[in-house]
């Protein structure tokens, strides 16, 4: 039974008046300022091994707090048969002055899998001006939240 899932990787890409390319590769988008973080992870058992079987995934986003309109979406994709998925972590703008210096925006991020009913990561997204912090409160889920998590 899958259980949790851990990052594996999490490669950083800046745009500057430059054609922006998911990280699945499937949208492309001209004169883009921002960043994407292509994040990649691998689902596990309750043994903390890999958990290697095609899985249907479901991501929920709940915003906390922001200051900036970030892209809010949800998703739904499928794991290779290792296991694993991709989440592109994106922040764009359509100019050099789109993303302010101050940018904020607070996300609540939960993953679940078919055949689940309980999460199998559950994150606390910061997008600043320049990257985003990706913080693990499955343990937690209440822990993302004001004033633990805020933009000032």
């Amino acid at each position: 039974m899958p259980t949790s899932a851990v990052i594996e990787s999490q490669p950083l890409t800046t745009y500057s008046n430059q054609t922006w390319i998911s990280c699945d590769q499937t949208e492309t988008a001209p004169n883009k300022w921002g960043y994407q973080r292509c994040v990649t992870y691998q689902v596990k058992n309750q043994d903390s091994k890999d958990y290697q079987k095609v899985l249907d995934v479901h991501e929920d986003v709940q915003v906390i707090d922001e200051n900036i309109d970030a892209p809010l979406h949800t998703s739904d994709s499928s794991t290779n048969a290792d296991g694993e998925f991709l989440d592109g972590l994106v922040l764009l703008g359509n100019s050099a002055n789109a993303i302010p210096a101050n940018a904020c925006s607070i996300l609540k991020q939960t993953i679940t899998v078919t055949g689940n009913k309980s999460p199998i990561r559950v994150n606390c997204l910061r997008f600043g001006s320049t990257d985003v912090t990706i913080t693990d409160v499955t343990l937690n889920p209440s822990q993302c939240s004001k004033p633990t998590y805020q933009c000032n």
